[in-house]
């Protein structure tokens, strides 16, 4: 990066899955807001078999080695004797200050910055309340509705296009809600419609007609709105 100024973005996401891995990112937050945010990832790099120790972190330690590290780093350059520094030793830290835990849908958010995608739970969950005020039908019952005109939600989960004889494309998706995995067909008016709105990565009100061939429940869909 050194050699390629302006040419290279580095990019950094948090992964905080392990326990009292959240600790060490609120850590590193408050760092970067003073303008210290490399000195203590590094010192928490080199410090790592100290505070996570046999899978046992202690997110503590890391205070006290923060408080410490400029005067042992001039000193020596390596990294100072924590469990002395915890067992009453010279320089004892106050406690540690415990910062407030992250609500609900701020971890579901930061899971899907660094997996791009939720692995904990369904992605509808961080809709739930968008959901709670809009009427809808849902996937497990589309059959007790056939021949009805209804919305239900869905997330896209796979598609396929296809051309009518005429040459117009045409899409058979399968989508989900919390219920169940569903089939939905988008004839040519509608997929030029919304073609442009189909992704992966957001939830949709799907509005259409249901129709049941051999017992299985197909949306035909006319009318699609983003969720949220």
């Amino acid at each position: 990066m050194d050699s390629n100024p302006g040419r290279i973005k580095l990019v950094l996401r948090y992964a905080p899955f392990h326990d009292g891995a959240d600790y060490f990112v609120k850590i590193l937050e408050a760092a970067g807001r003073q303008g210290k945010y490399w000195e203590t990832l590094e010192v928490m790099y080199r410090s790592q078999p100290y505070w996570a120790s046999h899978h046992n972190p202690r997110p503590e330690l890391i205070w006290r080695l923060l408080c410490r590290q400029p005067a042992a780093q001039d000193a020596t350059g390596q990294t100072l004797d924590l469990f002395a520094a915890a067992q009453g030793g010279a320089a004892t830290a106050a406690p540690p200050p415990r910062p407030p835990q992250y609500d609900e849908r701020t971890t579901l958010r930061h899971e899907v910055e660094a997996l791009g995608f939720l692995a904990s739970r369904h992605p509808l969950s961080m809709y739930e309340e968008e959901l709670s005020g809009t009427p809808h039908v849902a996937g497990r019952d589309l059959n007790a509705h056939a021949g009805q005109r209804i919305t239900t939600v869905g997330w896209y989960v796979t598609g396929k296009t296809v051309t009518t004889r005429q040459g117009n494309p045409m899409e058979f998706i399968s989508f989900e809600d919390t219920t169940a995995i569903y089939e939905a067909v988008f004839f040519p008016r509608a997929y030029r419609r919304f073609c442009q709105l189909l992704t992966r990565s957001r939830p949709y009100l799907l509005s259409g007609k249901v129709e049941q061939s051999f017992g299985v429940a197909t949306l035909n869909v006319d009318t699609v709105r983003l969720l949220g």
